[in-house]
Parts: structure tokens; sequence; C-alpha cells
């Protein structure tokens, strides 16, 4: 246990001798903690928290389909409109599509914006309420 406090002193006493250093180590980790506080939060916002208005996440699920090669992909409309129809085991279904391919130009008044879009099916209010 004297070691520890001996190390303890000498490292103090190296720190007291440069305060440049110091200070410019003291703030890198106070900026480095802070960056990385707000990437988790964020992350945690986007991903791990529930969608706002969906009360029970963890009885959403995602269909998608696999054709022929082992890449997810989403189902076709065709397909969706026909598990809808024949569901039995779920409460619903909704359907959601967004699209990174084709975007959309806005146009405002000083520039163009392009912008992504989505298809969302009208059952989607339906599922998520009842969630």
């Amino acid at each position: 246990m004297p070691s520890v406090f001996q190390d303890l002193q000498h490292g103090l006493r190296a720190l007291a001798s440069r305060p440049g250093v110091t200070v410019a180590a003291a703030l890198s980790l106070g900026l480095a903690i802070g960056a990385q506080t707000s990437v988790y939060c964020l992350i945690d916002a986007l991903f791990l928290r529930a969608p706002v208005g969906v009360t029970d996440a963890e009885r959403l699920i995602a269909i998608s389909a696999l054709r022929g090669v082992p890449v997810e992909d989403s189902i076709r409309y065709p397909d969706y409109l026909y598990y809808r129809d024949h569901n039995t085991n779920f409460a619903g279904l909704a359907s959601v599509a967004i699209s990174e391919a084709l975007s959309l130009s806005m146009l405002t008044e000083k520039s163009t914006r392009r912008c992504r879009w989505r298809c969302v099916s009208s059952a989607t209010r339906a599922v998520s309420a009842c969630c």
C-alpha cells in the first residue's frame, strides 16, 4: 500500500511541474468524455429506445424476404397484402418502405434540396397504437 501512495505523490509532482501539459491533458480528457457521452446519447435515442408512440416495442417484429441469396430485402407489396389479409397470428401488419435509390428534389427560393421519401401503409398507426 505505501508504494501506491508514493506513485500517486510522484504523479502529482510530475503534473505540478508542467502546468501547461496538465491543463492540455485535462481539457483533452474533458472533451473526449463529453464527445463520447454525446455519441452514446444519440445512439441511445435513435437505436436503443422504442420509437415515439410505441408503448410495447418488444411486441414489434420486422418481416423481410430472402430471394435466393442470403441478403435481407423488403417484401413486395402484393406479398404484404396477402400476409395482411391472411394474418391469424399478429394483432396487425403494417408496411414501411424507405427509398434511398430514388430521391425527390425540393425547390426553395434559394436552393434545391434532395429528400428521401417514405411510403407507409394505412395500418401503421393502428399497429403502433395497439402495441
